[in-house]
Protein backbone atom coordinates (compact mmCIF):
# COMPACT_ATOMS: atom_id res chain seq x y z
CA UNK A 1 0.00 0.00 0.00
CA UNK A 2 1.44 3.48 -0.99
CA UNK A 3 1.82 6.35 1.30
CA UNK A 4 -1.42 7.93 -0.27
CA UNK A 5 -3.59 4.81 -0.33
CA UNK A 6 -2.72 4.36 3.34
CA UNK A 7 -3.55 8.40 4.40
CA UNK A 8 -6.87 7.73 2.56
CA UNK A 9 -7.46 4.31 4.30
CA UNK A 10 -7.54 6.02 7.81
CA UNK A 11 -10.88 6.25 9.66
CA UNK A 12 -11.64 9.78 10.10
CA UNK A 13 -10.93 9.52 13.77
CA UNK A 14 -8.06 8.16 13.32
CA UNK A 15 -7.02 11.15 11.59
CA UNK A 16 -8.46 13.51 14.25
CA UNK A 17 -6.02 11.92 16.41
CA UNK A 18 -2.90 12.66 14.23
CA UNK A 19 -3.98 16.80 14.56
CA UNK A 20 -4.46 19.46 17.73
CA UNK A 21 -7.44 21.44 15.18
CA UNK A 22 -9.70 19.69 13.12
CA UNK A 23 -9.66 22.51 10.57
CA UNK A 24 -5.88 21.39 9.68
CA UNK A 25 -8.24 18.48 7.57
CA UNK A 26 -11.05 20.97 6.81
CA UNK A 27 -12.28 24.20 6.44
CA UNK A 28 -14.42 26.23 5.46
CA UNK A 29 -14.43 30.20 5.95
CA UNK A 30 -16.51 33.33 4.49
CA UNK A 31 -14.10 36.61 3.71
CA UNK A 32 -15.16 39.38 1.91
CA UNK A 33 -13.55 41.21 -0.81
CA UNK A 34 -12.09 44.68 -0.47
CA UNK A 35 -10.53 45.58 -4.26
CA UNK A 36 -11.37 45.15 -7.63
CA UNK A 37 -14.59 44.83 -9.55
CA UNK A 38 -15.73 42.33 -6.64
CA UNK A 39 -15.42 44.61 -3.92
CA UNK A 40 -18.06 44.24 -1.36
CA UNK A 41 -19.26 40.41 -2.66
CA UNK A 42 -18.94 37.42 0.17
CA UNK A 43 -17.01 34.48 -0.80
CA UNK A 44 -16.84 30.97 1.23
CA UNK A 45 -13.02 29.80 0.69
CA UNK A 46 -12.44 26.47 2.10
CA UNK A 47 -10.57 23.21 1.46
CA UNK A 48 -10.03 19.42 2.99
CA UNK A 49 -7.59 17.04 3.46
CA UNK A 50 -8.85 15.05 0.57
CA UNK A 51 -7.00 17.70 -1.60
CA UNK A 52 -10.03 19.54 -2.99
CA UNK A 53 -9.84 23.83 -2.32
CA UNK A 54 -12.81 25.61 -2.87
CA UNK A 55 -14.55 29.38 -3.67
CA UNK A 56 -18.31 29.80 -3.51
CA UNK A 57 -19.70 33.19 -4.82
CA UNK A 58 -22.46 34.10 -2.13
CA UNK A 59 -23.33 37.12 -3.98
CA UNK A 60 -23.32 35.42 -7.64
CA UNK A 61 -25.79 32.93 -7.63
CA UNK A 62 -24.03 30.69 -4.86
CA UNK A 63 -22.15 29.78 -7.67
CA UNK A 64 -18.87 27.41 -7.58
CA UNK A 65 -16.83 29.30 -8.97
CA UNK A 66 -13.27 27.86 -8.27
CA UNK A 67 -12.56 24.21 -7.53
CA UNK A 68 -9.17 22.61 -7.42
CA UNK A 69 -7.35 19.60 -7.00
CA UNK A 70 -3.97 19.27 -5.74
CA UNK A 71 -3.74 22.30 -6.23
CA UNK A 72 -4.96 21.99 -10.09
CA UNK A 73 -7.43 24.16 -11.13
CA UNK A 74 -9.90 22.33 -12.62
CA UNK A 75 -12.27 25.70 -13.88
CA UNK A 76 -12.07 28.07 -16.28
CA UNK A 77 -11.23 32.43 -15.30
CA UNK A 78 -12.76 34.28 -17.93
CA UNK A 79 -11.17 38.16 -18.49
CA UNK A 80 -14.24 39.65 -16.66
CA UNK A 81 -13.39 38.15 -13.14
CA UNK A 82 -16.30 38.25 -10.73
CA UNK A 83 -17.86 41.71 -10.47
CA UNK A 84 -20.27 42.47 -7.54
CA UNK A 85 -24.03 42.25 -8.46
CA UNK A 86 -24.19 45.88 -8.26
CA UNK A 87 -21.73 46.11 -10.96
CA UNK A 88 -23.17 43.87 -13.21
CA UNK A 89 -27.19 44.57 -14.64
CA UNK A 90 -28.32 41.47 -16.28
CA UNK A 91 -30.80 43.14 -18.94
CA UNK A 92 -28.56 45.59 -20.16
CA UNK A 93 -26.77 45.74 -23.50
CA UNK A 94 -30.12 43.98 -25.56
CA UNK A 95 -29.54 40.95 -22.63
CA UNK A 96 -25.96 40.21 -23.53
CA UNK A 97 -24.40 41.79 -20.38
CA UNK A 98 -23.89 38.43 -19.23
CA UNK A 99 -20.70 38.27 -20.75
CA UNK A 100 -19.10 41.02 -18.64
CA UNK A 101 -19.60 38.82 -16.03
CA UNK A 102 -18.91 35.31 -17.42
CA UNK A 103 -16.43 33.53 -15.54
CA UNK A 104 -15.77 30.58 -13.01
CA UNK A 105 -16.35 26.55 -12.85
CA UNK A 106 -19.89 26.69 -12.37
CA UNK A 107 -22.11 30.04 -13.96
CA UNK A 108 -26.34 28.87 -13.05
CA UNK A 109 -28.75 29.64 -15.89
CA UNK A 110 -31.84 30.28 -15.14
CA UNK A 111 -34.51 29.92 -13.17
CA UNK A 112 -37.11 30.78 -16.01
CA UNK A 113 -34.54 30.86 -19.27
CA UNK A 114 -30.98 29.71 -20.28
CA UNK A 115 -29.81 30.11 -24.02
CA UNK A 116 -29.63 33.41 -26.44
CA UNK A 117 -31.14 36.87 -24.98
CA UNK A 118 -34.63 36.57 -25.95
CA UNK A 119 -38.26 37.79 -25.98
CA UNK A 120 -42.17 36.85 -25.79
CA UNK A 121 -45.28 37.16 -24.56
CA UNK A 122 -46.31 37.71 -20.86
CA UNK A 123 -49.89 36.17 -21.20
CA UNK A 124 -48.55 33.73 -17.96
CA UNK A 125 -47.72 37.08 -15.77
CA UNK A 126 -50.52 39.68 -17.17
CA UNK A 127 -50.00 43.24 -16.05
CA UNK A 128 -51.43 46.05 -17.93
CA UNK A 129 -48.26 48.36 -18.20
CA UNK A 130 -46.09 45.43 -19.63
CA UNK A 131 -46.91 43.81 -23.25
CA UNK A 132 -43.91 41.09 -23.51
CA UNK A 133 -41.57 39.30 -21.28
CA UNK A 134 -37.74 39.52 -21.70
CA UNK A 135 -35.22 37.27 -21.12
CA UNK A 136 -31.53 38.01 -21.14
CA UNK A 137 -28.27 35.80 -22.07
CA UNK A 138 -28.81 32.56 -20.00
CA UNK A 139 -31.66 34.43 -17.52
CA UNK A 140 -30.82 36.29 -14.22
CA UNK A 141 -29.92 33.20 -12.03
CA UNK A 142 -26.20 33.88 -11.29
CA UNK A 143 -27.07 37.51 -10.70
CA UNK A 144 -28.67 36.77 -7.33
CA UNK A 145 -26.78 37.36 -4.08
CA UNK A 146 -27.42 34.67 -1.82
CA UNK A 147 -28.97 34.48 2.40
CA UNK A 148 -26.76 32.45 3.67
CA UNK A 149 -28.49 29.62 5.79
CA UNK A 150 -25.66 27.37 7.45
CA UNK A 151 -21.71 26.53 6.16
CA UNK A 152 -19.73 24.42 8.03
CA UNK A 153 -17.45 20.94 8.67
CA UNK A 154 -19.08 17.85 9.84
CA UNK A 155 -16.26 15.02 10.51
CA UNK A 156 -19.72 12.59 12.58
CA UNK A 157 -21.29 12.21 9.35
CA UNK A 158 -20.93 8.87 7.71
CA UNK A 159 -19.31 10.29 5.19
CA UNK A 160 -17.72 13.81 6.68
CA UNK A 161 -18.21 17.08 4.87
CA UNK A 162 -17.83 20.57 4.44
CA UNK A 163 -21.02 21.65 3.52
CA UNK A 164 -22.44 24.69 2.36
CA UNK A 165 -26.15 26.13 2.15
CA UNK A 166 -28.11 29.32 0.58
CA UNK A 167 -31.55 30.87 -1.07
CA UNK A 168 -32.07 32.34 -3.45
CA UNK A 169 -34.97 34.39 -4.49
CA UNK A 170 -35.76 35.30 -8.63
CA UNK A 171 -38.72 37.61 -7.96
CA UNK A 172 -40.80 40.29 -9.52
CA UNK A 173 -44.25 41.57 -8.73
CA UNK A 174 -46.64 40.66 -11.22
CA UNK A 175 -43.85 38.55 -12.62
CA UNK A 176 -42.01 34.89 -11.39
CA UNK A 177 -41.41 34.19 -7.64
CA UNK A 178 -39.00 31.07 -7.44
CA UNK A 179 -37.00 30.12 -4.35
CA UNK A 180 -33.91 28.03 -4.79
CA UNK A 181 -32.46 26.18 -1.45
CA UNK A 182 -28.66 24.85 -2.89
CA UNK A 183 -26.62 22.76 -0.62
CA UNK A 184 -22.98 21.53 -1.62
CA UNK A 185 -20.81 19.35 -0.28
CA UNK A 186 -17.25 18.33 -0.66
CA UNK A 187 -15.67 14.89 0.86
CA UNK A 188 -13.19 15.62 3.54
CA UNK A 189 -11.56 12.12 3.26
CA UNK A 190 -12.74 11.51 -0.51
CA UNK A 191 -12.16 14.08 -3.73
CA UNK A 192 -15.69 14.30 -4.43
CA UNK A 193 -18.44 17.14 -4.93
CA UNK A 194 -22.27 17.00 -4.40
CA UNK A 195 -24.59 20.26 -5.62
CA UNK A 196 -28.12 19.59 -5.10
CA UNK A 197 -30.57 22.66 -5.72
CA UNK A 198 -34.65 22.80 -4.74
CA UNK A 199 -36.44 25.37 -6.63
CA UNK A 200 -40.26 25.70 -5.61
CA UNK A 201 -42.77 28.51 -7.34
CA UNK A 202 -43.44 30.26 -4.48
CA UNK A 203 -45.94 32.59 -7.34
CA UNK A 204 -49.88 32.63 -7.84
CA UNK A 205 -48.79 31.62 -11.44
CA UNK A 206 -47.32 28.72 -13.26
CA UNK A 207 -43.91 30.22 -14.71
CA UNK A 208 -41.36 28.98 -17.24
CA UNK A 209 -38.79 26.88 -15.52
CA UNK A 210 -35.45 25.93 -17.51
CA UNK A 211 -31.90 25.38 -15.47
CA UNK A 212 -28.62 25.15 -17.32
CA UNK A 213 -25.27 24.52 -14.83
CA UNK A 214 -22.52 26.03 -17.27
CA UNK A 215 -19.45 24.16 -16.06
CA UNK A 216 -16.52 25.05 -17.13
CA UNK A 217 -12.95 23.72 -17.56
CA UNK A 218 -10.24 25.22 -18.36
CA UNK A 219 -6.02 24.71 -18.14
CA UNK A 220 -4.52 22.61 -17.55
CA UNK A 221 -6.67 20.13 -17.75
CA UNK A 222 -7.94 21.19 -21.10
CA UNK A 223 -4.86 21.22 -23.03
CA UNK A 224 -3.53 19.12 -25.59
CA UNK A 225 -4.35 15.05 -25.17
CA UNK A 226 -7.74 15.80 -23.01
CA UNK A 227 -10.15 13.24 -23.47
CA UNK A 228 -13.53 13.51 -22.96
CA UNK A 229 -16.05 10.50 -22.79
CA UNK A 230 -19.62 9.52 -22.33
CA UNK A 231 -21.00 12.00 -25.06
CA UNK A 232 -20.90 10.52 -28.80
CA UNK A 233 -18.07 11.47 -31.16
CA UNK A 234 -18.00 15.04 -32.88
CA UNK A 235 -15.83 16.43 -35.52
CA UNK A 236 -15.81 19.77 -34.28
CA UNK A 237 -15.08 18.61 -30.80
CA UNK A 238 -12.32 15.80 -31.30
CA UNK A 239 -11.15 13.97 -28.25
CA UNK A 240 -8.54 13.39 -27.35
CA UNK A 241 -7.76 17.09 -27.75
CA UNK A 242 -5.61 18.33 -30.82
CA UNK A 243 -3.14 21.58 -30.46
CA UNK A 244 -4.82 24.94 -30.41
CA UNK A 245 -5.72 26.28 -33.44
CA UNK A 246 -6.05 30.64 -34.07
CA UNK A 247 -8.54 29.68 -37.35
CA UNK A 248 -10.69 27.70 -35.03
CA UNK A 249 -14.22 29.07 -33.44
CA UNK A 250 -16.68 28.30 -30.76
CA UNK A 251 -18.65 25.42 -31.05
CA UNK A 252 -21.80 23.64 -29.76
CA UNK A 253 -24.55 21.01 -29.45
CA UNK A 254 -27.53 20.04 -27.60
CA UNK A 255 -27.57 16.34 -26.58
CA UNK A 256 -30.63 14.37 -25.27
CA UNK A 257 -30.24 12.58 -22.01
CA UNK A 258 -30.67 9.47 -23.93
CA UNK A 259 -27.95 9.78 -26.48
CA UNK A 260 -25.55 10.56 -23.43
CA UNK A 261 -24.23 8.50 -20.75
CA UNK A 262 -25.33 10.16 -16.77
CA UNK A 263 -21.50 10.02 -16.13
CA UNK A 264 -19.42 12.73 -18.35
CA UNK A 265 -15.38 12.06 -18.05
CA UNK A 266 -13.15 14.89 -18.51
CA UNK A 267 -9.62 13.34 -18.48
CA UNK A 268 -5.96 14.68 -18.61
CA UNK A 269 -3.48 11.73 -18.25
CA UNK A 270 -0.14 13.63 -18.95
CA UNK A 271 2.00 13.46 -16.17
CA UNK A 272 2.26 17.13 -14.76
CA UNK A 273 -1.23 16.65 -14.29
CA UNK A 274 -2.75 13.23 -14.52
CA UNK A 275 -6.36 13.97 -13.05
CA UNK A 276 -10.10 12.29 -14.26
CA UNK A 277 -12.68 14.66 -13.79
CA UNK A 278 -16.18 13.03 -13.34
CA UNK A 279 -19.93 15.04 -14.17
CA UNK A 280 -22.97 12.81 -12.67
CA UNK A 281 -26.20 13.84 -13.35
CA UNK A 282 -28.20 12.23 -10.52
CA UNK A 283 -31.84 13.20 -11.38
CA UNK A 284 -34.01 12.65 -13.85
CA UNK A 285 -34.79 16.36 -14.24
CA UNK A 286 -31.71 16.73 -16.46
CA UNK A 287 -33.63 15.85 -19.92
CA UNK A 288 -30.42 17.91 -22.05
CA UNK A 289 -26.58 18.04 -22.42
CA UNK A 290 -25.28 20.91 -23.79
CA UNK A 291 -21.70 20.48 -25.08
CA UNK A 292 -19.71 24.13 -26.22
CA UNK A 293 -16.12 23.70 -27.41
CA UNK A 294 -13.93 26.95 -27.45
CA UNK A 295 -10.88 26.02 -28.11
CA UNK A 296 -8.71 29.06 -29.76
CA UNK A 297 -5.49 30.87 -28.33
CA UNK A 298 -6.52 33.30 -25.54
CA UNK A 299 -9.82 31.59 -24.57
CA UNK A 300 -9.41 27.67 -24.23
CA UNK A 301 -12.42 26.30 -22.58
CA UNK A 302 -14.60 23.36 -22.79
CA UNK A 303 -18.09 23.30 -21.08
CA UNK A 304 -20.08 20.63 -20.14
CA UNK A 305 -23.49 21.78 -19.41
CA UNK A 306 -26.45 19.40 -17.64
CA UNK A 307 -29.40 21.36 -18.89
CA UNK A 308 -33.33 20.31 -18.07
CA UNK A 309 -34.57 21.55 -21.61
CA UNK A 310 -33.61 21.31 -25.20
CA UNK A 311 -32.07 25.04 -26.26
CA UNK A 312 -34.22 27.44 -26.58
CA UNK A 313 -35.03 29.22 -30.96
CA UNK A 314 -37.85 31.10 -32.08
CA UNK A 315 -40.94 30.47 -32.86
CA UNK A 316 -42.54 31.17 -36.26
CA UNK A 317 -43.45 34.64 -34.92
CA UNK A 318 -40.06 35.05 -33.90
CA UNK A 319 -40.75 35.13 -30.03
CA UNK A 320 -39.66 32.93 -28.17
CA UNK A 321 -42.48 30.51 -25.89
CA UNK A 322 -41.73 29.05 -23.14
CA UNK A 323 -41.93 25.39 -22.99
CA UNK A 324 -41.37 24.11 -19.76
CA UNK A 325 -43.41 24.82 -16.56
CA UNK A 326 -43.48 25.20 -12.73
CA UNK A 327 -47.07 25.03 -10.94
CA UNK A 328 -47.56 27.44 -8.09
CA UNK A 329 -46.40 25.60 -5.22
CA UNK A 330 -44.43 23.47 -6.97
CA UNK A 331 -41.00 22.18 -6.30
CA UNK A 332 -38.32 20.49 -8.85
CA UNK A 333 -35.05 18.98 -7.27
CA UNK A 334 -31.90 18.97 -9.24
CA UNK A 335 -28.23 17.52 -8.16
CA UNK A 336 -24.97 16.90 -9.61
CA UNK A 337 -21.65 15.27 -8.39
CA UNK A 338 -18.36 15.76 -8.99
CA UNK A 339 -15.15 13.17 -8.55
CA UNK A 340 -11.67 13.10 -8.85
CA UNK A 341 -9.35 10.40 -9.69
CA UNK A 342 -5.79 10.19 -10.46
CA UNK A 343 -5.15 9.01 -13.81
CA UNK A 344 -1.49 9.52 -15.14
CA UNK A 345 0.14 8.06 -17.74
Amino acid sequence: MTGSESRRARSMLDQLQCVADSTQLADIMLFGAEDGPARGSRFLVGRTVSRLSFRIAVDRGFDLVDLDHKGIPLGWRGPTGFPAPALHAPDSERGLSKLRAFSGFLLTCGWDHFGPARSGPSTHHPYALRSGQDYPLHGRATSIPATLSAYGVDLEAPEPVVFAEAIMLQAAMFGEVYEVRRRITFGVLEPQVSLTDRVTNLGRNRSPLRVLYHINLGYPLIDDGCVVSGVPDHEDMPTPMPPLDPRDTEHFRCLERSDVDDTITVMQPSRQVGVALHITMLTDSFSHLVQWWNRYPGMNVLGIEPASAAFPGPGEDGEWHPDAWLAPGASQTYALQFSLEDCSL
